[in-house]
């Protein structure tokens, strides 16, 4: 599946887990995950399964923090004068996992890559790149067709991760082979389990003392608690459905912290512009209620979020759509089909959100009925036009919002990232002038524009909420849903 937004891929099977006795003097930190690893290439992934242990492998050219600031990474500075042309300066003291030493050449090679097309990611860059060049001894330029002052936010994910010229060579990479420069490095590799070790030649210094890393496929929700609660797993994302048991047990409460940060998503119900009409558009956007989806279906674990942007990156109070009076009235106009079809998928509690949807829009008297089908189907039904009604998520691998908007919207991405398959000239030149410095009012007229033709129904913004025992610290999540484990302290 080329040129798609990176998204989380949850099936929901059961996988027994296996593992290992902890040797004498080792910190193991066991991650479960709910899905398996298809990929260590950061160019080939497809979901936020991959990134989360390829964040760990790789380092880009610069990153953000758990509060979203862009930090260095193998660039030690960066600078334009113009935003069109940004120099990068590269760390000398860096070697890859083989031992070998980054060069602006391995750099110059990974952009090449990433916009090459075997390359998963090069929808991302492929509009605004115009040249790549080395100024030596220690300089990687960026030449762009036309200034961009938010560029930066366009590479802070793991997707543009730096790697070896030499793997050009390795026909394995990505799948038994895993070489960057990041603080773990890749040990083993099976269908259901990562073990990655620390890299003690990491370049940069952290108090973190894990040795080992492993991260393991359990997908079934309540067998992940059981090993969390056993003691052969140490972190766990919160499952949805089982969040007000959890936060309520005594048991969790005393040996477990359930820590919770925000990121870049958003969760929404899509439409088919080109199938259905504006008016049950607008009338399923009016009679959705945000606050009892989010209470009901996530605990209060989420934002309600009637907006294309995730919460962290677009904080301006808006008036709640909610209105089933104007909703009915809109319905009057569309002639909506007898019955629509709503597809839902497996995981984040999609079929009771999508039972809350249904029962919400039986008032307006708009019957739907539910589809439900694995994830990764859910994806082919959305692309081949298999669907009118779709409950979906997006994990953005933007920092800003204004590549998020310019690739969910404008009519040139369509159709993919813009699944919605919406044309509309005002948005679209309203898009290309998102590049203006303080641009605060362009936006929220964007913002604006879209929400008067609606597209989707924005939901809520889902927080990543994480359980591990109190004898971990400093672990942390950044903003692209990645666990910054290099700083994580284990002590029992």
């Amino acid at each position: 599946m080329k040129k798609i937004i990176t998204i989380t891929i949850i099936i929901s099977l059961i996988i027994p887990l296996s593992c290992s006795k902890q040797q004498k003097g080792e910190n193991e930190l066991i991650f479960a995950i709910e899905n398996e690893i298809t990929t260590l290439d950061p160019i080939k992934t497809k979901h936020i399964y991959d990134l989360q242990v390829i964040g760990q492998i790789y380092n880009g050219l610069i990153e953000i923090n758990e509060k979203n600031q862009i930090v260095p990474a193998l660039a030690e500075n960066w600078s334009t004068t113009d935003y069109k042309t940004w120099k990068f300066k590269i760390r000398n003291n860096v070697l890859f996992h083989d031992n070998s030493k980054l060069k602006p050449s391995d750099v110059l090679f990974s952009f090449k890559r990433i916009l090459s097309k075997e390359s998963n990611s090069a929808w991302i860059l492929s509009d605004v790149i115009k040249n790549f060049k080395i100024i030596p001894p220690d300089t990687f330029v960026i030449e762009l067709n036309k200034p961009d002052p938010h560029f930066l936010h366009r590479i802070t994910s793991p997707l543009f991760s730096i790697v070896p010229e030499t793997i050009k060579n390795l026909k394995e990479f990505g799948s038994n082979i895993a070489i960057g420069t990041g603080p773990f490095k890749l040990l083993q590799k099976t269908d259901n389990e990562i073990i990655l070790i620390r890299n003690e030649n990491y370049w940069e210094k952290t108090n973190g003392n894990v040795s080992k890393l492993k991260f393991v496929t359990i997908k079934n929700d309540q067998i992940r608690l059981s090993e969390l609660k056993a003691g052969k797993i140490s972190v766990m994302y919160l499952p949805l459905h089982l969040a007000p048991t959890i936060t309520k047990s005594p048991e969790i409460n005393e040996k477990f912290q359930i820590s919770s940060f925000p990121t870049f998503n958003i969760h929404f119900i899509g439409f088919n512009t080109k199938k259905l009409n504006i008016h049950i558009r607008k009338a399923i956007n009016l009679a959705i209620d945000r606050n009892e989806i989010t209470k009901i279906a996530t605990s209060n674990l989420a934002i309600p979020n009637p907006n294309p942007l995730p919460t962290p990156l677009w904080t301006t109070k808006e008036t709640n759509p909610f209105n089933p009076e104007e909703a009915v009235k809109e319905i009057k106009m569309a002639k909506p089909p007898h019955e629509l079809q709503l597809l839902v998928h497996d995981k984040y509690n999609s079929p009771i959100i999508g039972e809350l949807i249904q029962n919400q829009l039986k008032k307006i008297n708009l019957n739907i009925t539910l589809k439900q089908v694995d994830f990764n189907t859910a994806i082919d039904f959305i692309l081949k036009d298999k669907s009118d009604l779709y409950l979906m998520f997006f994990e953005f691998v933007f920092s800003s919002p204004e590549p998020i908007l310019f690739n969910l919207f404008h009519s040139s991405k369509i159709p993919v990232p813009n699944f919605w398959k919406l044309n509309n000239k005002e948005i679209d030149q309203l898009l290309e002038q998102l590049n203006k410095p303080n641009n605060q009012k362009i936006l929220q007229e964007i913002i604006n524009k879209i929400n008067s033709i609606p597209p989707l129904a924005p939901l809520f913004t889902l927080n990543a909420n994480i359980i591990y025992p109190k004898y971990i610290q400093n672990i942390s999540i950044n903003p692209h849903n990645i666990a910054m484990l290099k700083k994580v302290k284990i002590q029992k």
